[in-house]
């Protein structure tokens, strides 16, 4: 009689043992209440997140195509942002100061909205005393610029479209017209007889060079219309 309920009792505890044993390992688990936690699973995943934080701070000009073939290829504004460059995850003034192609302007604009300072998670430097952007960019030596150095000189001007100079679907100023900087040459307007050039006055207006005929009086005078 004993020995049957001392058989019952191991048997009995055999199976607890089983019944533990089948918690502690079903389903590839190793705890009791929770999935296994994988520490450098968590330590690559914080990793990349603190990555993505960082990249989403710069704006690099790098990030954006800057060639150009006219100046009309250039803005300096995305959206409603002017185009600058910088860490925009510190306060600071938006300016602008760059320029891009036209083409990368809304990839622009989306990648600052993604900014905590362009997004207004964080304020700027209250009310900046921007200076004006002008209307597009300019296209100098093949690249965006903001605003074109005074490069085009009387002994080596600059073609139409370029380097600030009207034209190539910018509209073409009347004499007189306001310009800068002063001191830039333009060529490329009116025919291949009467070739026109454009003259930035010391005084901030357009000057219109027309040339004497290049076959005599008796051809007609060049309109030179540009």
């Amino acid at each position: 009689m004993r020995t049957r309920e001392r058989g019952k009792t191991i048997g009995a505890g055999l199976l607890v043992c089983i019944g533990v044993t089948a918690i502690l390992t079903g389903c590839g688990g190793s705890t009791i209440g929770g999935p296994t936690l994988d520490a450098s699973a968590t330590i690559a995943d914080a990793g990349a997140e603190a990555h993505v934080d960082a990249g989403d701070c710069l704006i690099a000009a790098s990030n954006y195509d800057q060639s150009c073939s006219a100046d009309f290829d250039c803005v300096t504004v995305a959206g409603s942002q002017p185009v600058g460059f910088g860490d925009y995850c510190q306060p600071h003034c938006l300016c602008g100061g760059g320029a891009i192609n036209k083409s990368s302007a809304a990839e622009y604009a989306a990648d600052v909205a993604r900014t905590p300072l362009g997004s207004g998670a964080i304020s700027g430097a209250g009310v900046c005393p921007c200076p004006p952007n002008p209307a597009m960019g300019c296209c100098q030596g093949g690249q965006c610029v903001k605003v074109c150095s005074s490069g085009c000189s009387g002994s080596s001007p600059c073609v139409a479209g370029t380097n600030g100079c009207p034209g190539n679907g910018s509209s073409l100023p009347a004499p007189g017209d306001p310009c800068s900087p002063a001191g830039t040459n333009c060529y490329g307007y009116g025919t291949l007889s009467c070739p026109a050039t454009l003259t930035c006055s010391a005084g901030g207006t357009w000057q219109v060079h027309c040339p004497a005929h290049p076959f005599g009086t008796d051809s007609g005078s060049c309109a030179c219309s540009l």
